[in-house]
């Protein structure tokens, strides 16, 4: 059961992209370019590009 006081925060802007961690992955390569520069740093102020496995992501 999710905790009602995650339901009552507003929402803070995370997505779930179901693509796979796998820099072999052409969609996600086309991901990475999309959001990262070449050294890692974020193309778009403020989003951030991190892997969060679907377990843990369903937690709440």
């Amino acid at each position: 059961m999710a905790s009602e006081a995650v339901i009552q925060q507003p929402y803070l802007g995370d997505l779930f992209l179901d693509v796979s961690f796998d820099k072999n992955d052409p969609l996600y390569i086309k991901l990475e370019k999309h959001l990262e520069n070449r050294d890692g740093s974020p193309k778009i102020s403020g989003v951030q590009f991190f892997y969060c496995p679907l377990g843990l992501a369903m937690q709440n």
